[in-house]
């Protein structure tokens, strides 16, 4: 019965923290407040640390609207951002990109079509092509003969 509720409580857990919004929110928000994150995981005292943490974002340095902004508005409209704008960047991008792909492979295909070998070149091609696959026949028989 308790582990029941606890794999209940536990499977919510992760797919609520498993969601691309929260992912893009932790990284925005990381990325956004590097210099916190830095003092936290520092080797400085645990004292070091209030003080350097209230030197950074001491009310004489940010309104309360600029600490409001860099603790949660910034990191959200990022993620929210990086969830529903990029994606569509990405594609135009993508299509962009596989156009550009497909011109390229036209344009190839169309020199090597103006191009064309004489009967005289694709005869010599084909008695070198057959020479060699008598070669390597023969090759293959020696090494039967030798097996």
């Amino acid at each position: 019965m308790l582990g029941d509720v606890l794999d209940s409580v536990r499977y919510q857990i992760i797919s609520r923290v498993a969601s691309p919004f929260w992912g893009a929110l932790f990284l925005s928000w990381f990325m956004i407040n590097y210099d916190f994150v830095w003092v936290m995981f520092s080797d400085l005292t645990v004292e070091n640390k209030f003080a350097l943490v209230d030197l950074l974002y001491s009310s004489e340095l940010l309104s309360f609207n600029t600490k409001w902004f860099l603790w949660f508005l910034l990191p959200i409209s990022t993620a929210l951002s990086y969830i529903f704008i990029y994606p569509s960047i990405s594609l135009k991008l993508y299509v962009f990109w596989h156009e550009k792909q497909h011109d390229f492979n036209k344009e190839k295909q169309r020199i090597e079509d103006e191009t064309p070998l004489t009967r005289t070149e694709y005869t010599s091609i084909l008695i070198k092509v057959r020479e060699k696959d008598k070669e390597i026949h023969e090759l293959i028989i020696d090494k039967d003969k030798i097996i």
